[in-house]
């Protein structure tokens, strides 16, 4: 389904480190996932309903483009080509082109108008979801950025997300949480 969270990426300098930190903070495993001829080792978290995200280490590339070890959201989509030309259209910067990945599916990653950085994913099999209720499973998605006005219409645009709610948070200003379907995935404002 267009638009519904999919899978957790941590890119970082240590792997290690981040398997056993989150091992025993969250409980998730991490599973070694195959890497096609001979590529980067690639570990996947497994949550108690299965793979959930992966961890691997920050490419070169990416730190001469200054990035930081982070998280990447993926976001599931019906086709990553046309989304990304849909995203460009509207102001998004591409950081990682079209990609396809062996088996597994194909990705980009872009950035919105205001530079939040997603990935958009469409999956060689289909992905069940998770009950994000339980325990370990990601549950709230938030987007601080500098106008979540615009924010929030170039992502409903994209991905159809709909407001679900709003809260005046006083000199914080307002958030807005979002969702489909009558699911709530989290919420936005302004930093």
């Amino acid at each position: 389904m267009t638009g519904r969270f999919v899978w957790y990426e941590q890119m970082t300098t240590d792997t290690k480190a981040a398997i056993a930190f989150y091992s025993e903070v969250i409980g998730w495993k991490a599973e070694p996932f195959p890497s096609p001829q001979g590529g980067e080792p690639y570990n996947m978290w497994v949550a108690s309903q299965g793979p959930l995200g992966g961890v691997m280490t920050l490419s070169e590339d990416a730190k001469k483009m200054g990035a930081p070890p982070h998280w990447m959201a993926h976001v599931e989509v019906d086709n990553v080509d046309s989304t990304i030309a849909q995203g460009k259209a509207k102001g998004g910067k591409v950081l990682v082109p079209p990609t396809d990945i062996p088996t597994v599916g194909r990705f980009s990653v872009f950035a919105d108008p205001q530079g939040a950085a997603i990935s958009v994913f469409k999956s060689a099999t289909e992905m069940q979801p998770h009950d994000t209720t339980k325990l370990g499973e990601v549950s709230w998605h938030e987007l601080m950025t500098t106008d979540y006005e615009a924010g929030f219409e170039f992502y409903s645009e994209l991905f159809g997300w709909e407001q679900m709610d709003e809260m005046d948070m006083g000199p914080a200003g307002k958030y807005r949480m979002f969702g489909q379907g009558g699911s709530m995935y989290g919420g936005m404002m302004n930093k």
